[in-house]
């Protein structure tokens, strides 16, 4: 138990990290779903999807953004610029990290199924789906051709004193769902990401590997990016050099042991290297606190 009610609008919290994880997307969406009559009109499937667009992405996933990196980052959404493919573009100086916010939950008859069946959800899901549309990665690859040929429309780079050739691009696909920090999936999609840029030639510093990251992470480490302790892509950058040391050892030595370490997640090499701040005690979780109400202390 973690709430005890003592009439209709007075709670005590006996969990607040039972609190924070309702709060989460899928959480709200689930309990709303099955706790009201939408239920019985349009499967879950449906109604998450529908969901996912209107909800997380435009309002949780955008505002988390905003508030989570200061004013010395330049903000742009699809909605300020038409430029912008993908779901938000964010940059720091000469980095540009563009995000593809993407709020699937893995279901169980593709956790169960054969190998076949999870290549072909994260084909569809992250790739390309079953109607031919352009799911995350190839979206990202459309955003950074974009970027490429229509460069000034998007900004006045050449104002900003920062040429193409010193612009670093970090690909990203936010996900919700734990399920994909699987060793290996970051991979997988890396993998597609990097052969449908192969044949073609930018002028830009580095495009930096594909990087799949958590919802979870951001709201945990806001605190972090907010006060200018670290920078995303930084962390980004680093979680690729370890990958790659990582890769190095298994190649020279073959140990076993040492084979999934060079798939881990960027949550598993980032996360046990940062400071621990109890989810409750970051801003963004005070913020929604503040909004909703909840008693301080």
């Amino acid at each position: 138990m973690a709430l005890i009610q003592h009439n209709p609008s007075t709670f005590d919290v006996l969990n607040w990290n039972f609190v924070s994880d309702k709060l989460s997307t899928i959480a709200i969406i689930f309990d709303f779903f099955y706790n009201t009559s939408i239920s019985e009109s349009v499967s879950f499937n449906v109604f998450k999807s529908e969901i996912g667009t209107q909800f997380a992405e435009k309002v949780v996933f955008a505002k988390t953004l905003r508030k989570t990196f200061s004013k010395k980052y330049k903000h742009i959404t699809p909605e300020e610029n038409i430029k912008i493919n993908v779901d938000y573009y964010l940059r720091f100086e000469n980095h540009i990290l563009l995000f593809e916010y993407k709020d699937y939950t893995i279901p169980d008859r593709v956790k169960n199924g054969t190998y076949n069946d999870i290549e072909q959800y994260f084909n569809y899901r992250f790739v390309k789906n079953e109607r031919g549309q352009e799911k995350g990665v190839l979206q990202l690859k459309k955003q950074i051709e974009t970027l490429y040929t229509s460069t000034e429309q998007i900004e006045n780079f050449d104002s900003l004193g920062i040429p193409k050739t010193r612009l670093f691009i970090y690909p990203i696909i936010i996900v919700n769902d734990d399920s994909f920090s699987v060793p290996g999936f970051e991979n997988y999609l890396n993998s597609a990401f990097k052969s449908s840029i192969s044949n073609n030639k930018y002028d830009f510093y580095i495009i930096q590997n594909l990087t799949v990251i958590e919802m979870d992470f951001l709201l945990e480490h806001s605190y972090l990016f907010q006060n200018g302790e670290r920078t995303l892509h930084s962390l980004i950058h680093k979680h690729h050099l370890e990958i790659s040391a990582r890769e190095a050892i298994f190649n020279r030595f073959k140990n076993p042991r040492s084979h999934l370490a060079k798939f881990e997640s960027f949550k598993h090499t980032t996360g046990p290297k940062l400071p621990k701040l109890d989810p409750t005690e970051t801003p963004i979780f005070k913020s929604i606190a503040d909004q909703l109400g909840f008693p301080k202390g």
